[in-house]
This record gives C-alpha cells, structure tokens and sequence, in this order.
C-alpha cells in the first residue's frame, strides 16, 4: 500500500514538471522589457507603509477614511494623473481570508480613483488547477465589485515580457506584460 502511494505521488510530480496544463502550453514571452524604475519607499527612521486589516463590515468606511488619508499625504504623487495596477490575491473563488475581499478591492480602488488616479487596473493569475482566472474573478465577485470602476486583467490572458534583473540567482524574471505598462504598481 505505502509503495503504491509512494509511485502515485512520483507520477503526480513528473506529470506536474513534464506535462503542463493546457493553458501554460500556449504560455509564450512577447519579448524583453526593461525593468521598472524603482521608487524610493520611506527610509528606516521614517513611518513605514501600513498594513490595513478590516475585522469587520463595519469598520470598512472607516479604514477608507484612514488610507485616504495616509495615501493623500505621502503617496499623492505615485497616484495622481497615473495609470495603477493592483495586484490582488486570488488563488481560489473561496472568499476573505482565501482570496481578496471584493468589498475592499472596491473602497481601495474608489481611494485612488478620488485621490486622481488616471485609469485603475487590478488583475491577477489563480493557482494553476483553476485556470482560466476569468471563472474565478466572475465567482468571487470582483467583476462587479469593480464595475465602472477598474478594469479587471486575467494575467494568464496577457501577454508575458522576459525582464533582465540583477538577482542573485535569478538573471531574469517573466511578468505580464500589464504590470510593466501600469504606472505605479499596489
């Protein structure tokens, strides 16, 4: 029984590495890009970026009061007249805590769009089992969350840009290609 196990789980792993999903087999880089313009965050003494944690429903007009605020005052200019993407999370249609909550892609989105935010592009690629990410976006809700909002992008439906980094293990990264035209990345 335990090698029988032990053979299913190697077959798993070599049908995983040799044989990829059919969406990742028509997976092909449009070219190279430069990398993008890194922007100087605040420095060790200075405040740091905060992280915003919404307990409850209640509290969401508040926490949009709040981020307002912050980004009006020390990221106006990575905002205003700009193009943003925001890279959500959504590994799965399972709601908060598993992906995003559409609830607050939406107040963040509506902050930016208020501080004058050019055009608001949120998008991400779901885990590899679940592909295509559009039938997960349209289940978790986001497409209407975001209505006459954002446009919402499906990474695994754009184009992908090899981009030459200065890593130490890795000489160059694939990412799509939205995430090099957008402006200002959250």
């Amino acid at each position: 029984m335990k090698l029988l196990k032990k053979v299913a789980n190697l077959l798993r792993r070599v049908k995983r590495k040799y044989f990829k999903p059919r969406i990742l087999r028509r997976f092909e880089t449009v070219g190279t890009a430069e990398p993008r313009k890194r922007v100087q965050l605040p420095a060790e003494g200075e405040q740091q970026p905060v992280v915003y944690r919404v307990a409850a429903y209640g509290e969401l007009a508040e926490t949009k009061k709040r981020l307002s605020s912050l980004l009006k005052a020390k990221y106006a200019d990575l905002i205003r007249g700009r193009s943003i993407l925001i890279k959500f999370n959504l590994n799965t249609a399972n709601p908060y805590p598993a992906s995003v909550s559409p609830r607050m892609l939406r107040t963040v989105t509506e902050v930016l769009l208020e501080l004058g935010a050019k055009k608001v592009m949120a998008g991400d690629c779901c885990t590899i089992s679940l592909l295509p990410t559009k039938n997960q976006v349209r289940k978790a809700g986001l497409v209407e969350a975001l209505a006459g909002m954002a446009e919402v992008i499906c990474f695994d439906e754009t184009p992908w840009v090899t981009v030459p980094i200065a890593g130490h293990y890795l000489k160059e990264v694939t990412v799509p290609q939205p995430a090099l035209e957008a402006e200002t990345i959250i």
